[in-house]
């Protein structure tokens, strides 16, 4: 499930949240459009992190959750464990795009943190692995309570998810042994779970785990899912990464991850092919009396490279559950070179193909639909880039936004998808006309690269045309794709919209588009104001 419905039910959770806290009197009445995106974030971040559980020793998760800090617990339990350690240390970048977003701390008379100051918190503490940790008794209410307390005008309370015993004497018991092996733990899983492959300059071997980061600039997939070809894409880079976080299976290959997730052979029929790329093929599939899609490698990429980086690809998604995106279901095979990524089917194709055919037939979607659409894929990169690691999609286009009769649109194709601890990320890999400008200069990649290309999105949602298709040079031709990459990447070119598109949903695909990374506004701001509009259609 999604971390919330949407990032409307979370606000109202947060707000119920400030009302319910007295530390800092007022809070209550103080959130303005900042102090939103604040409560958004820690809400969204927080329970992100509640539901993986790999996590369930790190205390931070249940402390924002809770609307208060304990300094003193973190420092006690955080700040000694790797995973908890990491995580709050990465996250600086995150926090630092709140500045003045404070939570109170219990351990200090409530004064307020800045979420900015965190990621110093355990500086200097040593990392233990071994041993006993013993936590200070709490100077806060449970972190596992409600949220806040049901009334009349709040009747459905967010109630955090209580812990099996065993796990909760683990943060409260003054005499704890389990806690470091449960995190040991926690680690091995992580490192299971991160499978993905990033650029590196120096090759490292990495040996807490049985994987390894590699060097590789190749393209894991096909270009499209559901949908016909799409002659805009480009050759994938073979720039080197600075991201930490992802890794590549080395040696033999391991199903095990796999296995979790499989489903019989025999069970899945493949009837007709939907699309085909470079690397792979989807198919209309039968599973038992269900449709669903079904993606699978080109014969002619069955290396044993391929097939890693499509199990980092089913690894990636079986750990997306989000109304939001392309739902998966399994896993099959019967020799690993027949391996079959099984998704559910979306019945309306693809935004670009949907686009395409209302320009050749002259229909056009209504304004809510065109909001509801956008709406939805901001939702889907809310929970994309709230995970932990965050998830950066690096090749979001109309192609990759699938649409069907019932639900709506999905977020779909995460074969170039990365994990990132807030570290940036390169590899010249997506489509041009759909690539932020750093990506297209020196294949930098974050989240915000993704707020780029859902700038462009909302150009399409607009016009309906195909991004850049209706400019000309000064002798009326074309623009060539050098050409239109040169000036994105010079700021000097940004996608067309209409004369009578509403002035607000231009200034957000303009803010989206904006040339430097730090000026777009984040996904949680982007959905929030596409639902506030929705919610007037």
């Amino acid at each position: 499930m999604c971390p919330y419905r949407n990032t409307y039910e979370l606000l109202q959770v947060n707000r119920a949240r400030a009302a319910h806290t007295s530390a800092l009197p007022g809070q209550a009445d103080r959130f303005d459009v900042h102090m939103v995106d604040c409560a958004v974030y820690i809400g969204t971040y927080s329970n992100a992190l509640l539901q993986r559980p790999e996590y369930v020793n790190c205390d931070f998760p249940k402390q924002f959750a809770s609307g208060k800090l304990d300094s003193r617990r973190l420092k006690a339990i955080d700040c000694t464990l790797k995973l908890c350690k990491t995580v709050i240390e990465g996250n600086k970048n995150a926090f630092s795009v709140f500045p003045g977003c404070s939570l109170p701390d219990t351990a200090s008379g409530n004064t307020p943190v800045e979420l900015a100051t965190l990621s110093s918190l355990c500086m200097d503490i040593a990392i233990v692995d071994t041993g006993v940790v013993t936590a200070p008794p709490s100077s806060s209410p449970s972190a596992f309570a409600p949220a806040f307390s049901p009334s009349p005008s709040n009747p459905s309370p967010v109630y955090l998810a209580t812990p099996p015993s065993s796990t909760r004497s683990t943060l409260d018991a003054p005499n704890n042994t389990g806690i470091l092996v449960a995190a040991g733990a926690s680690i091995a899983v992580l490192a299971l779970v991160i499978c993905g492959y990033v650029y590196m300059r120096t090759r490292r071997k990495h040996t807490t785990s049985a994987f390894a980061r590699v060097e590789d600039g190749e393209r894991t997939d096909d270009q499209q899912t559901h949908h016909k070809g799409d002659p805009t894409s480009v050759a994938p880079s073979t720039t080197s990464s600075t991201g930490d976080s992802s890794y590549a299976v080395t040696g033999e290959l391991d199903l095990a991850e796999m296995e979790r997730h499989r489903i019989p052979a025999a069970n899945v029929v493949l009837v007709k092919t939907l699309a085909s790329g470079a690397f792979g093929q989807v198919w209309l599939g039968q599973l038992n009396s269900r449709q669903v899609a079904v993606k699978t490698l080109l014969t002619t990429c069955t290396t044993k490279s391929d097939l890693q980086k499509f199990m980092c690809e089913i690894a990636l998604v079986a750990k997306i559950e989000c109304e939001y995106v392309v739902s998966f279901i399994g896993v099959a095979w019967t020799r690993p070179t027949d391996m079959m990524l099984i998704t559910e089917f979306m019945d309306g194709g693809d935004l670009r193909s949907a686009l395409q055919t209302n320009l050749e037939t002259h229909r056009r979607l209504t304004w809510k639909m065109k909001v509801q659409i956008a709406h939805r894929i901001a939702e889907g990169l809310v929970y994309l880039h709230s995970m932990a690691p965050k998830v950066i999609h690096r090749d979001l286009k109309s192609r990759n936004v699938l649409l069907d009769s019932v639900q709506g649109a999905k977020i779909t194709d995460f074969g170039i998808s990365r994990e990132a601890n807030d570290a940036t990320m390169t590899a010249g890999i997506g489509t041009y006309r759909w690539m932020a400008p750093e990506v297209l200069r020196d294949g930098h990649y974050s989240e915000l690269s993704d707020l780029f290309s859902f700038g462009v999105i909302l150009a399409e949602l607009d016009t309906e045309i195909l991004p850049y298709s209706d400019l000309r040079n000064d002798k009326g031709n074309l623009l060539t794709d050098t050409a239109i990459m040169a000036k994105v990447m010079a700021g000097q070119l940004r996608p067309t919209h209409a004369p009578q598109c509403p002035d607000w949903f231009v200034t957000l695909g303009r803010n989206c588009t904006a040339l430097h990374q730090m000026d777009r506004p984040t996904a949680v701001e982007v959905a929030y104001v596409l639902g506030q509009h929705l919610s007037k259609l």
